[in-house]
């Protein structure tokens, strides 16, 4: 689809479809100077460092869970740590999403992330099993039985705090200071929650640093795992993600963070 630009909006988007959407869209705020500096309110989220944190530091594996990482398939995305996110490019790109459309509305025409860029850069599969929460699930059941320990305090609807999960389960040796025996049963664990994370934040992230629970589910079995279709999922996500942050109702509800996976975009 070509695009001529009506001088209305440079570079916007054109077409009678779009248009209907300018006035809640953000772009409608930025060229009518309305929405000034913005970008230095929004935090665009690093995700390649949710393995670090503070006084816990740095999230290692042992070999054994390196192994379950690989028959799971995840190897390539516990990889790619450390990369620098150039935040203003990132939101320059994200506030020219057309949410009816799901593209990015350009001066030369619209283009998108397709499932094939999700396989290629993130090394996920696209296809196989969906993505689907079983609306009986109870937290829990799901910590005890996969996780081996009683469930702390929950925070909303199968929730848990990301700092309690690495207090628990970053060294298979101990939890929190107390030193504990390490058993096959506890290795499978520790990378459940090490996945847990991983999937929780880098790939199905907000703004507020909790881990979903529900995620176990597809965490059951390490060593014979059924493939899904995380790529799939998680590119539906981006694209809600995204989606939330262009659209407002005002302009004193926009959204201050871009949570979605900056190092796809």
């Amino acid at each position: 689809m070509t695009i001529q630009n009506d001088g209305r909006i440079p570079g916007g988007p054109t077409t009678e479809l779009i248009k209907q959407q300018r006035e809640l869209h953000i772009c409608s705020l930025i060229f009518t100077r309305e929405l000034l500096d913005y970008k230095r309110e929004v935090r665009c989220r690093e995700h390649n460092t949710w393995r670090y944190e503070g006084q816990l530091g740095f999230w290692k594996l042992t070999s054994d869970q390196e192994a379950l990482l690989h028959v799971f398939d995840f190897q390539y995305l516990d990889q790619i740590r450390f990369l620098r996110h150039d935040r203003d490019l990132i939101l320059s790109l994200v506030e020219r999403w057309w949410p009816r459309r799901n593209t990015f509305q350009l001066a030369f025409g619209e283009m998108t992330i397709v499932l094939k860029d999700v396989a290629n850069i993130l090394g996920l599969p696209i296809t196989d099993e969906p993505i689907i929460f079983d609306e009986s699930f109870s937290a829990e059941t799901a910590i005890m039985e996969y996780l081996g320990m009683k469930a702390p305090k929950l925070k909303g609807k199968g929730l848990v705090s990301y700092s309690w999960l690495r207090q628990n389960f970053m060294h298979v040796d101990r939890i929190g200071d107390e030193k504990i025996s390490i058993d096959e049963e506890r290795v499978i664990a520790c990378t459940r929650a090490y996945l847990l994370g991983l999937i929780s934040i880098f790939l199905f992230s907000d703004a507020s640093d909790m881990v979903n629970l529900r995620f176990l589910l597809f965490l059951k079995d390490l060593t014979e795992p059924t493939s899904h279709a995380w790529g799939a999922s998680m590119l539906a996500y981006l694209y809600s993600a995204m989606s939330d942050f262009v659209q407002f109702q005002s302009k004193d509800k926009l959204m201050k963070n871009v949570n979605e996976c900056a190092t796809l975009i």
